[in-house]
């Protein structure tokens, strides 16, 4: 469970407006997105899978971070997304700006990609990325019983034993 503030607390229950920032990472390097405000993330705390969602990730007059190779910053393949809600209450000068943890997320899909080219140049793009919680890693591994290898067994053997 979240610890919050007991003022940001009062504060969600009044007006208060936002934006959902979130910065990509894959083996070391971290990417700032631009994000249109219109994703979602699900929370289900008696799911096997507690958190998934989808966002939209913008971009113009940047290098296009639509997915080609396995390593691009959003192809899903071990690329993790970590959210988060910078929420601003209040008015100038008493102006109060609250960032709350999203989470961080593995990356499941990248669909509905479009680039839009001047020339030979990316002038705009978009991918919407769809994301769940790393438990999602553990639901998909088929390790369900842990066991030791067979007595005897070569390498071989036991790759192929554990091997779906």
């Amino acid at each position: 469970m979240l610890s919050v503030a007991e003022d940001l607390r009062v504060a969600l229950g009044s007006s208060q407006s936002g934006v959902t920032r979130g910065l990509v990472s894959y083996q070391g390097v971290s990417t700032a997105l631009g994000l249109e405000q219109s994703g979602s993330v699900s929370v289900n705390g008696w799911a096997a899978v507690q958190a998934a969602g989808s966002v939209t990730v913008v971009g113009a007059g940047v290098e296009s971070l639509v997915p080609s190779r396995l390593t691009d910053a959003l192809a899903p393949f071990g690329q993790e997304l970590t959210l988060w809600r910078e929420l601003q209450f209040g008015r100038e000068p008493d102006l109060y700006v609250q960032t709350v943890p999203l989470g961080v997320f593995r990356l499941t899909s990248a669909s509905d990609s479009s680039q839009r080219f001047r020339g030979s140049s990316v002038v705009d793009w978009s991918v919407k990325v769809s994301f769940s919680d790393r438990l999602k890693m553990l639901v998909d591994d088929d390790f369900l019983v842990p066991e030791g290898p067979v007595s005897g067994a070569s390498v071989w053997d036991e790759v192929r034993r554990l091997s779906p």
